[in-house]
């Protein structure tokens, strides 16, 4: 059986980071609270491949604010899901509804959990929302199950660390490492994992030439890019883009 990889949904408690991300150029994914929609821009759109949108709680507000944004981001091309705990009104026929509760969605394939432990079995698909960074020995180790289908947890951390975020292949763990010792012992293994999974002209590839050059730099602005980066780029060599 081919192993699948979940989807990694970037959450952030810091909105600002939010605007860093998508102004590095990547084709991500987003998790992002309701009440935090004021980070939507056209700029973190034209960033995504697909955003998860948290609401555990619906009101007519909300649901004419997601009606128009379904509308937006449909411009866009990008895939929009909706967390919540209570079934919408027919206004959100067309959106793709993850349910968080188990008192409706019983016919729809995949639910919402929030959780620190991955589940050891689910008849269903699993949306895992979790307070543990995606990159914690607690979830890497158990992402590799059929039904996870995506997970998102606090990247953070990758801001406040003067250093990149390495997943080393063969351990199947991440560790912080200076940028220094990535550049020069590790970024060519990062550069051939993405060329073979991705081609040469896919644009993480292409983000990764441009990270290794501002890590040359003088500037501390680029630095700052070229580690923050590159740790994406590691932190989605275990999942799916």
């Amino acid at each position: 059986m081919v192993e699948m990889n979940p989807i990694l949904f970037l959450s952030m408690e810091n909105k600002d980071n939010y605007s860093y991300i998508s102004y590095l150029g990547f084709p991500i994914n987003y998790h992002i609270r309701i009440e935090d929609r004021d980070i939507i821009t056209r700029d973190l759109l034209i960033s995504s491949n697909r955003i998860v949108l948290e609401a555990e709680f619906l009101d007519d507000e909300k649901e004419i604010w997601l009606t128009r944004f379904l509308r937006r981001t449909y411009h866009y091309g990008v895939e929009v899901y909706l967390v919540t705990r209570e079934k919408p009104t027919d206004r959100l026929g067309q959106a793709k509804i993850i349910p968080l509760s188990a008192e409706w969605g019983a016919d729809l394939e995949l639910i919402a959990i929030k959780t620190d432990n991955v589940p050891n079995k689910s008849d269903r698909k699993l949306y895992i929302i979790t307070r543990r960074e995606p990159w914690h020995e607690g979830i890497i180790g158990d992402i590799h199950r059929e039904f996870i289908w995506g997970i998102t947890g606090p990247i953070d951390e990758i801001f406040r660390r003067d250093e990149v975020l390495y997943f080393d292949k063969q351990s199947g763990i991440f560790r912080f490492i200076s940028l220094d010792e990535y550049i020069r012992e590790h970024i060519g293994e990062t550069s051939e994992y993405l060329q073979n999974t991705y081609g040469t002209k896919s644009l993480m590839l292409g983000q990764l030439y441009r990270f290794y050059y501002e890590s040359k730099s003088e500037d501390k602005i680029d630095k700052m890019d070229a580690r923050i980066g590159l740790s994406i780029i590691n932190l989605y060599i275990p999942y799916e883009i």
